[in-house]
């Protein structure tokens, strides 16, 4: 009785470690550098986007960072440099927009993807024809395209080739922010 009594508690406590290691092994982490590589690839659909006053602009994205999880918070931050030529008769107008903005992230089970809603201005300067500065109704426009296309692209979406992400892609998932990167877990 006694040696079956060893074999039950046996088999629980491999079952439990065997769940636990399940769960180790099925998370998977997003990185800063993965969601910037993923950023820059999107950047030249964002790019056939902009208009001033109606009339298409070119834009160049020069630089892109992500942050995840600033200061222990639970957002992500994304700084990028932006160059604008805008042509008003038969000039070339150069502008220059750096900008920072934060967001939450939030997976989407339907599309199994990471999209970043919420966004916030956090600081932006722009250099246009000698002025250097903020322009407030521009910052809203480029917030507001930024706004609109990372409601459509997400920052990040499940890859059904790579077999934790595709066993991820089956089940109901959980979605934690840390410092320099986004868990992705088999949710409860």
């Amino acid at each position: 009785m006694r040696n079956v009594q060893w074999l039950f508690i046996s088999l629980v406590l491999l079952f439990v470690s065997g769940c636990a290691q399940v769960q180790q092994l099925a998370s998977y982490r997003v990185t800063e550098a993965d969601l910037e590589q993923i950023l820059m690839r999107q950047a030249d659909e964002l790019a056939g986007r902009v208009s001033i006053m109606g009339v298409r602009v070119p834009l160049k994205v020069e630089s892109l960072q992500a942050k995840i999880g600033p200061d222990g918070s639970d957002l992500v931050e994304l700084s990028g440099a932006f160059k604008l030529e805008i042509s008003l008769l038969g000039f070339e107008y150069p502008v220059a927009l750096q900008m920072t903005v934060s967001g939450a992230p939030q997976y989407n089970s339907q599309e199994k993807a990471i999209f970043v809603r919420r966004l916030n201005i956090i600081n932006s300067s722009v250099d246009a024809g000698g002025y250097r500065g903020s322009l407030d109704s521009l910052d809203q426009q480029v917030l507001a395209l930024i706004d609109d296309f990372l409601a459509e692209q997400p920052v990040y979406r499940l890859n059904p080739d790579e077999p934790i992400q595709r066993a991820l892609m089956q089940i109901p998932v959980n979605m934690a922010v840390e410092e320099g990167v986004i868990r992705l877990s088999p949710g409860r």
